[in-house]
């Protein structure tokens, strides 16, 4: 009797790009690319100046279409999906520059988020409803960031990392299953980012999270990530652990000049 070996079919990805293609202006941007991304997973997505790192975030959240290739959130495709479908489904963005209100709190901010992803009037103002699942979800997201205790801090009194991870909480407030972030530490004192790699870290801990993380501190990207995916002029030239895309070869020839610690 001879035997058989079962094998069992992997879970998908929660998000996965498949030979995505995008030209603007007659200029190649993306070139089929392709990366996926694990539950619980963060991927670092790195590249020199002008690799298309902002565009692929934006084909995955739904800003831009490809002119070629597909996109899919846990197995379904959603090339064609519009933006604020994807948010409700719990594919959540934030960009290189601060979105948060100044004029409001820290807590306001976080409930304000919660409500427009559930598709909330904007009746919160008129008072806190406690026990119901947007105030659970404030709770939450205050506990994963550590900013309990701010919720009534104005948010123009942040310092700029304290802000950026406002964002985060505002992002798992607002059912974020995967989290795209778009240079996080833009802007930050070097002092800060320490901070925000273990705000990012910690909200990953506590929520299981699934993030893409497009940042040029390298650093931070080889910290906090579980795989790296590196850019260079619109084409995936690795996709592996920090481990060994810090000692790639083609890597290293694309950093040339810009970053010597991956020479």
């Amino acid at each position: 009797m001879t035997g058989r070996t079962m094998t069992t079919a992997s879970p998908p990805a929660v998000i996965e790009t498949h030979e995505v293609s995008v030209t603007f202006g007659g200029i190649r941007a993306l070139q089929d690319v392709s990366i996926d991304v694990k539950d619980g997973e963060v991927v670092g997505l790195i590249g020199p100046n002008g690799a298309g790192k902002s565009t692929l975030l934006n084909i995955i959240s739904g800003q831009s279409k490809p002119d070629a290739g597909s996109v899919s959130f846990f197995g379904n495709d959603i090339t064609r999906v519009p933006v604020y479908q994807r948010a409700r489904s719990g594919l959540a963005r934030s960009f290189q520059s601060t979105t948060v209100f100044p004029t409001m709190t820290v807590g306001e901010n976080i409930r304000y988020a919660a409500l427009a992803s559930r598709g909330g009037q904007f009746s919160w103002w008129m008072g806190r409803v406690r026990g119901d699942r947007v105030s659970v979800a404030v709770r939450e997201a205050l506990s994963a960031t550590r900013l309990e205790g701010s919720e009534d801090r104005p948010a123009s009194t942040l310092g700029h990392g304290q802000a950026r991870g406002l964002e985060v909480a505002m992002l798992l407030a607002a059912g974020g299953r995967v989290m795209l972030l778009d240079e996080p530490s833009a802007g930050m004192a070097a002092g800060d980012v320490a901070g925000l790699t273990e705000t990012i870290a910690r909200a990953r801990e506590r929520t299981g999270a699934s993030m893409v993380i497009v940042e040029h501190k390298i650093s931070l990207i080889f910290e906090i990530s579980d795989r790296v995916a590196v850019l260079d002029r619109g084409t995936l030239i690795a996709f592996d652990t920090p481990a060994a895309v810090a000692g790639d070869a083609a890597v290293k020839k694309a950093y040339l000049g810009e970053d010597p610690s991956l020479g």
